[in-house]
């Protein structure tokens, strides 16, 4: 799960004189604005005398570089919405740098396409699906029945750099979903060649009531369990929304069965965990 930017490519023009000067090497680096930290995918257009010569895209560093003839250009820096500008000179045989900054929060695209995904995608090494995470006294008390939904930014190593909310669990539970998300570990994505690669991942935690997993699964830290195939011992509770109780139950707890909010994706802000 990535941005999505569209990308050209553009191809030198072949030097046909031989007499033409030789080229030179614009880099620099594309930062965030408000944090200072490198924006990878940011699009980097070069333009000169005959408008834009070169399209490219920043690095997991924030880091762009390309051969050009000498000469004065505009370098227009873009991320989503957001962009800036500046001038750079070119001088024969010299390397000339021009770093761009961008506001990468504001600025962001997220597309999530649910059907996409690598032809590897990242596999959790130590989550324990059976196991119900840690509540909140006030979960407890309050007899929640809740979810959080969360987008993984899943580094080429496994690691987890960032997280956005796509819909927080409340019942003061956000510090106990970031503390489970910090002992993930991954083996990466991969691509078609076997190579690591870095990806974005929806992930879900739940906090299933308190009270019904200590009367039906006799422990409040186990999930409920798999039953009859393939059914889960909670699929005769009704989700949250879908009519009232007429059990009898002295506790009517009904299910989060919500999904993520991916429209929230572009506005939430990543923060690291």
């Amino acid at each position: 799960m990535r941005p999505s930017y569209l990308v050209v490519a553009f191809l030198l023009a072949l030097l046909t004189s031989a007499h033409a000067e030789p080229l030179s090497q614009l880099s620099g680096r594309v930062l965030d604005a408000k944090h200072g930290t490198p924006v990878e995918s940011a699009l980097v257009l070069v333009s000169g005398g005959n408008g834009v010569e070169h399209q490219l895209t920043t690095n997991a560093a924030g880091r762009y570089t390309v051969d050009v003839k000498p000469g004065s250009y505009i370098l227009i820096f873009v991320y989503g919405t957001a962009r800036s500008s500046g001038r750079v000179v070119v001088e024969p045989g010299r390397v000339a740098m021009l770093d761009g900054k961008v506001d990468a929060t504001e600025g962001e695209i997220i597309i999530i396409r649910d059907r996409i995904r690598p032809p590897v995608p990242p596999r959790p090494t130590n989550h324990k699906p059976a196991k119900a995470p840690p509540y909140s006294d006030r979960a407890v008390v309050e007899d929640a029945w809740t979810k959080a939904w969360l987008l993984l930014d899943i580094s080429t190593t496994g690691e987890v750099t960032r997280i956005k909310w796509l819909k927080r669990p409340g019942y003061d539970l956000e510090k106990i979903a970031i503390a489970e998300v910090k002992k993930l570990k991954f083996d990466p994505a991969r691509d078609r060649s076997g190579k690591p690669v870095r990806t974005w991942l929806i992930w879900s935690i739940e906090w299933p009531s308190a009270w019904w997993l200590e009367k039906f699964v006799g422990t409040r830290t186990g999930m409920p369990p798999i039953v009859h195939g393939n059914h889960r011992k909670d699929d005769y509770i009704p989700c949250k929304g879908s009519g009232p109780w007429h059990m009898g139950s002295l506790h009517k707890t009904y299910k989060d069965c919500s999904q993520p909010d991916l429209k929230v994706a572009a506005s939430e802000p990543w923060f690291v965990p």
